[in-house]
């Protein structure tokens, strides 16, 4: 598995999958369960688009209707197999939007530009192989950890920029009309957890973190870079204060779709080792929530912008220095393209060291925040919880080899230790700019800047490990899998 990335937008590809995609999706796949009927009342009237006198009006909202049907039908239904309910979800999300009291002059805006194909479409730009959990459980694996000059963030964050932005919605907005959709039409026990937790959390949850998200893709493309790096801070800020709140409440996870207890009506004679592994994994996401709210709470503008150079130099020259380092390890390089990579690479590398060096500083911060333990201890913990869930999944998917588990256990181990390796040395350096820039010999440096890398990789395979549990569950209650 190759190394990536960044400790600051992980948290989105969790969030936003699970909630645009998994929970959304849940709600119209049909089951054998029987729907059932909910009366309650809500602070606001919400609107009725079809019952309004005004012609224009009914018009808008038909015309966004086959513009909506046509767009989720070449989208996410696509690769969900779900297409024989677009009808269904149209109808479904028109009526949360009357909930959320969006007009139909917003509505008509949205339509337009869906039919002029400028509504970004997220799924047409990854690629979804897979089958079965499995499967999905290794493309999630790739996705998160795959190096490449498009990494998955980027195309997140540009997809709910463009969304929200070219639709005119507002993040408050678009939180609402999933609030209402999720309460109208999600199960009886999901309906429970949102009211436990309440609307004006869930709206601001999510329009936090979108917020956020569209502030850290914004800053890649603004040229005041003080004004900028301030704007994120400010941003992170806010979105980790709430995540603090956010933990203290508890039961994150069922605010996120997860079950109190795992199904195990697929899994004879496993019920036992389910429940243990389980429960023994019970609180990972609210741990992590809490820890990357304090994490957000601490970052310094001068640490937002040297993590922001490194990713900024790294994603201009990108592809340049793939194509060199493949000729290199093809032995096709020439002399002068040796030396071109060799600048590249070594610039590369100050700019790294220079964002592991900082980070780290905010990171400590962080673990002091979190916990009174050692950050060492804590790290070994946040590991011991990767390998719980991973076990978790040797046991629920049948087609996970001894050979590849194993291989990913021994990845978890060793990114664990040298993260802890990193921040070690790091914590005892307070290099400036100009001497990391200017300085002869940055080897062992490099070698840390690479360990410290070690803790991103473990971070993104937490997630990608909470996701894939997740996804299991959802389709064992979807009704997706066999009882053979």
């Amino acid at each position: 598995m190759n190394k990536k990335r960044l400790v600051i937008p992980i948290i989105t590809l969790v969030l936003t999958v699970i909630i645009l995609v998994g929970m959304i999706a849940s709600t119209i796949i049909l089951s054998q369960k029987k729907e059932t009927k909910w009366n309650y009342y809500v602070d606001d009237e919400k609107l009725h688009y079809y019952e309004d006198p005004s012609e224009y009006s009914f018009a808008c909202v038909t015309e966004f209707r086959a513009a909506l049907k046509g767009y989720i039908g070449n989208t996410a239904l696509q690769f969900l197999d779900l297409n024989s309910k677009v009808d269904k979800l149209c109808d479904r999300i028109i009526l949360s939007m009357e909930q959320a009291r969006i007009p139909a002059t917003k509505l008509a805006t949205i339509a337009k530009v869906m039919n002029e194909n400028r509504l970004p479409m997220l799924f047409t730009r990854i690629d979804t192989p897979f089958n079965t959990i499995e499967e999905f459980s290794e493309w999630s694996d790739n996705l998160v950890l795959s190096v490449t000059d498009e990494n998955t963030f980027s195309i997140l964050s540009s997809f709910i920029n463009s969304f929200l932005e070219i639709s005119t919605l507002t993040e408050e907005e678009f939180s609402l009309i999933l609030y209402y959709y999720l309460y109208d039409y999600g199960s009886d026990t999901y309906r429970i957890t949102l009211e436990l937790f309440g609307k004006d959390l869930f709206v601001s949850f999510l329009s936090d973190t979108f917020f956020a998200i569209r502030t850290i893709y914004r800053t890649n493309d603004t040229k005041g870079i003080s004004l900028s790096m301030n704007a994120l801070r400010a941003s992170l800020y806010q979105m980790g204060k709430f995540y603090i709140d956010l933990s203290a409440v508890g039961n994150t996870e069922r605010l996120l779709g997860f079950p109190e207890d795992f199904p195990t009506d697929n899994y004879p004679g496993l019920a036992e080792i389910i429940d243990e592994y389980y429960g023994d994994i019970k609180g990972s996401l609210s741990n992590i929530l809490l820890f990357i709210g304090h994490l957000f709470t601490t970052f310094t503008a001068e640490e937002l912008s040297a993590y922001r150079e490194y990713q900024q130099y790294k994603s201009e020259n990108y592809r340049e220095i793939a194509i060199l380092t493949e000729l290199k390890e093809s032995e096709l390089i020439s002399e002068r393209e040796l030396v071109r990579l060799t600048q590249l690479t070594d610039k590369q590398y100050r700019y790294k060291i220079i964002a592991a060096q900082k980070m780290t500083k905010a990171l400590l911060r962080g673990f002091a925040l979190y916990s009174d333990r050692e950050y060492s201890e804590v790290i070994t913990s946040l590991k011991d919880k990767i390998i719980t869930m991973r076990t978790l999944m040797f046991y629920l998917s049948e087609n996970i080899s001894y050979e590849n588990n194993f291989e990913t256990m021994e990845l978890i181990e060793n990114d664990s230790l040298e993260f802890s390796e990193a921040l070690a040395y790091f914590v005892m350096t307070d290099y400036s700019y100009d001497e990391i820039l200017n300085m002869d010999d940055i080897s062992a440096l490099s070698v840390y800047a690479d360990k410290f890398e070690s803790g991103e990789e473990l971070l993104e395979l937490y997630f990608s490990s909470i996701l894939n549990v997740w996804i299991t569950y959802k389709v064992n209650d979807w009704g997706l899998l066999s009882n053979e």
